[in-house]
């Protein structure tokens, strides 16, 4: 990343994530960065960082995690492969609208090309991830607004699929989120990603 980089006419040097998400969030949002800031400085420490944010969804943390967090990674390093997994398939493709439409509006394409967009693939739970591996994943609410939330048997194929489906697609070291707006603590998301917690990579 370069030392010295220009957002909306103002000099950020250097870049930081609490900036760069200040600027695209045009500093209409107070987010707590200090969480995050960590995370994103122990995945390139290679830490193999985990993050569980429970927020209430009027704090609209989904925008800056799915969203903003991915497009940042990119402009550190654009070899990153990232995967967001969002609770419904609408979900995931507004996200990847609002990467674009960003993109465009803050003209990243001073610090990398559109086609790295495609370094980001959005899925739905349950959905295909063919192909696909990540140093970042991202689990933005994947039980919010779900109808079978408290029945056993979505929760036990939940849980399989994250950790036979999901869990195969980290790279070593990878980094990953968990936004979790539902008020369940301790839900299937957020037990998965605990165990995942120590887990040592070869």
């Amino acid at each position: 990343m370069s030392s010295c980089t220009v957002f909306g006419g103002h000099y950020i040097e250097p870049v930081s994530f609490s900036s760069f998400a200040n600027e695209l969030t045009e500093h209409n949002y107070n987010f707590d960065l200090t969480n995050i800031n960590q995370f994103y400085d122990d995945l390139k420490d290679v830490k193999s960082p985990r993050l569980i944010i429970n927020k209430s969804l009027v704090f609209n943390y989904s925008y800056l995690v799915s969203s903003i967090l991915p497009l940042y990674a990119l402009l550190d390093n654009q070899d990153t492969d990232i995967i967001t997994i969002s609770c419904t398939e609408s979900l995931a493709k507004t996200a990847n609208m609002i990467r674009h439409d960003l993109f465009y509006k803050f003209k990243l394409d001073r610090y990398f090309h559109i086609k790295l967009l495609k370094n980001i693939y959005s899925t739905s739970v349950f959905g295909s991830l063919t192909g696909r591996g990540c140093k970042l994943l991202i689990l933005d609410n994947i039980s919010f607004e779900n109808e079978f939330i408290n029945d056993n048997n979505f929760n036990n194929n939940l849980t399989e699929w994250l950790r036979c489906y999901v869990q195969s697609r980290l790279y070593p070291n990878a980094g990953i989120i968990y936004l979790n707006s539902t008020n369940i603590k301790n839900d299937t998301t957020e037990i998965f990603v605990r165990n995942l917690k120590n887990l040592k990579y070869n």
